[in-house]
Order: C-alpha cells, then sequence, then structure tokens
C-alpha cells in the first residue's frame, strides 16, 4: 500500500511540476515577445468565423487564434470580408492571417502552410431545398445526379469518390475552374441553383433557406495560413499550434464539437409525411398545468409557456403542424390523459426506454438535457436499510438509488412534502426549485444526468 502511495504521489508531484513549467513558460513568453496586431480575414462562416450582434467574434477560427495568443502574445484586428475579394486582398498583402483554409498543391505561392492544421472539416453534399428527387435518408436517390465540384480541390474530390464508391453510388461530376468561381462571387451555388448540377461539393454550411444539406462526411483538415514570406508569423504559428497539440491533443475536436452542430443534415418531409400533416392539421399534447420551464400555465415567467411550448411552436414552424394544450393538474393525470387516448402526446416524459415500454408508450428523440436531484429527509442517514422513497406516479428511482420501500403520490409537490413531514425518507425531483417551496428538512443526496423527453402514444 505504501509502494503504491508513493508512486502515486510521485506522479501527481511530476504531473504539478510539468503544469508549472507550462505556465511558467508561457507566462515569460507573453512578457518577452513583442506585442503584435495582426490582421485576421473575418469572412462570415457558419461555425468557422462569425459575429454577434452585439459584435463581439465567434467561431472555431476565434477559438484558435485566442490559443494561439497564449503562446505568442499576439492581438488581433478582425476585418470582415467575403469570398473572392478576401482572397484577392490576402494575396494583396491586406491580411497576415486567414483561418479555414485547405491544402491544396500550387497555391504555397499565394498561401504559406504551417506544419500543423486547425483540426478536421466536413464535406458537404448541398442541393436545393426544392428538389424532392434527392433524400438524406435515402442515399440511392443521388444516383444518375450530377455534383459540381471545384477543380483542384484534389483532395475532397478524392474522399468524395470515396465516399461514393463505399455506397455504391453512380454520380457524375462536374468540375469548375477557378474563374468559373470568380464569375459568381467567390462561390459555386449558382450553379446549383440554376440546375445545371443537382448537387454541390461543399465545405461551408449555407445559411440559406434554399439550400439543404443531404449528406457529410469527414473531410481533409483546415490551416491558419499567412503570407509567402512572413517567416516571424509562420515560426509562431507552428510554435503555438505544436504547444497546444502537446497540452491537449483533442483540442482540435472539442472546439469542432462546439462550434458545429451535431446534424448537419436538413430534415426535408416525405410526400407521406405532407400527407399525413396535411390530413391530421391538429394535434393535441398533455402537459401538467405547472411543471415550469417545461410548462406553465401560470408559470414563474408570465410571458413565457415553456420549454415544451418553444420546441412545438418550432415544429409547427417546419412542419404546419398545429397544436393544442390538454391541461392536467399534475404529471401523473397527464400521463393518463395520453393512455386513455384523450391526447395525443406527452409534452415531456421523466423516464427512459424501459418506463415508456411499460406505460404503453413510443419515444421521439430527445428534445432538451435536464437533471433529476434526489433529496432526503436530513433526519435519515443515505444510504441505509429500510428507507421509504416516495415518489410521482409512473415513476421510478434509477438502480443506483436504492429504497426498501416506495410510496406514490400524484405530483412532485405532494411527494417532497411527505419527506418535508417525515412519511418518507427521500424523494426525486427534475428541476424543481423545492429549496423554495421546503426549508430546513430536505437536504440534496446527489445530482442525475436526464433526458425528459417528446413522447407520443
Amino acid at each position: 500500500m505504501n509502494l503504491v502511495l508513493k508512486y502515486v504521489s510521485q506522479g501527481i508531484a511530476i504531473s504539478l511540476l510539468v503544469f508549472i513549467m507550462l505556465v511558467f513558460n508561457q507566462s515569460a513568453l507573453a512578457r518577452t515577445s513583442e506585442r503584435r496586431v495582426l490582421r485576421v480575414a473575418f469572412p462570415q462562416v457558419v461555425g468557422l468565423s462569425w459575429t454577434a450582434e452585439d459584435g463581439t467574434r465567434h467561431g472555431m477560427l476565434v477559438d484558435y487564434l485566442n490559443e494561439i495568443a497564449k503562446y505568442t502574445g499576439w492581438e488581433y484586428e478582425y476585418m470582415d470580408t467575403n469570398g473572392q475579394a478576401m482572397l484577392d486582398e490576402f494575396i494583396a498583402g491586406q491580411y497576415e492571417l486567414m483561418g479555414g483554409n485547405y491544402y491544396i498543391p500550387g497555391l504555397e505561392k499565394y498561401y504559406a502552410y504551417p506544419n500543423y492544421n486547425m483540426g478536421y472539416g466536413r464535406s458537404l453534399l448541398l442541393a436545393r431545398s426544392d428538389d424532392r428527387t434527392i433524400h438524406s435518408y435515402n442515399l440511392e436517390s443521388m444516383n444518375g445526379k450530377t455534383i459540381g465540384v471545384y477543380e483542384n480541390a484534389k483532395e475532397n474530390i478524392r474522399r468524395l469518390k470515396g465516399f461514393l464508391a463505399i455506397n455504391g453510388l453512380d454520380c457524375k461530376l462536374r468540375y469548375y475552374s477557378l474563374k468559373d468561381i470568380e464569375k459568381n462571387h467567390g462561390e459555386l451555388d449558382s450553379y446549383l441553383m440554376n440546375g445545371e448540377i443537382d448537387l454541390l461539393l461543399s465545405g461551408i454550411l449555407y445559411n440559406r433557406d434554399s439550400v439543404r444539406v443531404v449528406v457529410t462526411y469527414n473531410s481533409q483538415p483546415y490551416y491558419i495560413v499567412t503570407n509567402p514570406g512572413n517567416k516571424e508569423v509562420l515560426d509562431g504559428l507552428n510554435m503555438a499550434l505544436e504547444r497546444i497539440l502537446d497540452a491537449n491533443p483533442n483540442f482540435a475536436a472539442e472546439r469542432y464539437a462546439a462550434n458545429f452542430p451535431d446534424r448537419f443534415v436538413n430534415i426535408q418531409l416525405s410526400d407521406r409525411d405532407l400527407e399525413y400533416v396535411k390530413k391530421r392539421k391538429m394535434i393535441t399534447v398533455a402537459v401538467p398545468e405547472e411543471w415550469y420551464p417545461f410548462y406553465g400555465k401560470e408559470g414563474f415567467q408570465k410571458d413565457h409557456a415553456g420549454i415544451t411550448a418553444d420546441v412545438l411552436g418550432e415544429i409547427k414552424g417546419f412542419t404546419g403542424l398545429e397544436f393544442s394544450y390538454v391541461h392536467a393538474k399534475n404529471y401523473s393525470d397527464a400521463v393518463r390523459l395520453v393512455q386513455r387516448g384523450e391526447a395525443d402526446i406527452l409534452g415531456f416524459f421523466l423516464g427512459d426506454e424501459n418506463d415508456a415500454a411499460r406505460l404503453g408508450f413510443a419515444l421521439s428523440a430527445s428534445y432538451v438535457k435536464a437533471n433529476n436531484i434526489v433529496v432526503r429527509n436530513k433526519s435519515c442517514s443515505y444510504p441505509d436499510s429500510d428507507l421509504v422513497g416516495a415518489l410521482v406516479e409512473s415513476l421510478r428511482f434509477p438502480s443506483s438509488i436504492s429504497a426498501e420501500k416506495i410510496r406514490s403520490y400524484p405530483s412532485v409537490k405532494e411527494a417532497l412534502a411527505a419527506v418535508n413531514s417525515g412519511e418518507a425518507d427521500l424523494s426525486m425531483d427534475c428541476l424543481l426549485p423545492w429549496n423554495r417551496i421546503f426549508c430546513g428538512t430536505i437536504s440534496p443526496i446527489l445530482l442525475l444526468s436526464h433526458w425528459p423527453m417528446i413522447r407520443a402514444r
């Protein structure tokens, strides 16, 4: 045991020493490096570089440059630009840095590439939103279609051909030159919109209703580039990017996940979906009258009905379906409304697949992540034997929480009141501000991850 403790202590000491050395080196570098302000090309590209309403800059490029500045002491002047103008301006020397660039052989005379990239992007195949012959859920619908590609994007084309081969797809490629791009303000989407091609290979997520993403797959790496001959900046990039990798090998993946949506592919309603919407028109939703922030008929926020209403509002905007609410006195009554067929769906469900199957429900995808909190009466100990749990009807404790006996109550408030009075020892609650209702006798045990969802019967 002493030997184990010895090695653990040595490991902690070494880790601490490495951390102190890293911080010291960074601080020394920041003090000794000459403060430089570098001009950065800043187009508005979803996930990569974008400007908020308050003028603050965001995106994967900004995250990387901020991290690089910790090692170089650089400051940045972000300069708004777009499309082909950005490339011409960079070549003319108006910027020292430009991010989100692919490596393309032959462009080294225009761009100085560092030894390290800023992570890998995704290739997107874009289609017109009104083209109902191509479906993301059926890749075979791409057979016989023409895909537009930039002829010098050799690596992206290679990866596209691999994707098509793996999926057994037969598509024609139409190649476009730099002159074709220049004629259309630095983009190729005009060839998609005029019907010359059916799909466009792109690395940019267009924020337009006229274009949708059909499929996405792993692409080639992004680079932050500087001007050829600018050795000082290129050396700074190489030094900082290497240290970022040393400090956190997962930095690129983490920043990509933080800045780009989990799902790129746009949902397109099928003809069957549209027919259902046309016939059904109205969906009834069972909800407890007061369970804010999920739903509140007279909630804490008078001008906000809750998360459930927000989500269903978005679904209404996309599908055209209307939703009407059937109010129940509590959560248990809302569940019974769906079970009896008096409502079509339950606005939110506090349980997992097993709970849903037991109640005869089918699960939709989740729309929000929340937490459960397990609380106990301060006069009891946990864990202990002979504990009495208080739960809302239809709910159960997770396997990690043990109770000898379970008592059911119509609502969370009543279950918590039982714990408060000593009738029960512990209970489980989701987001309800119990500490505002009961004081003095209830104490939290632990926080549990939980996923409330819309559920259809």
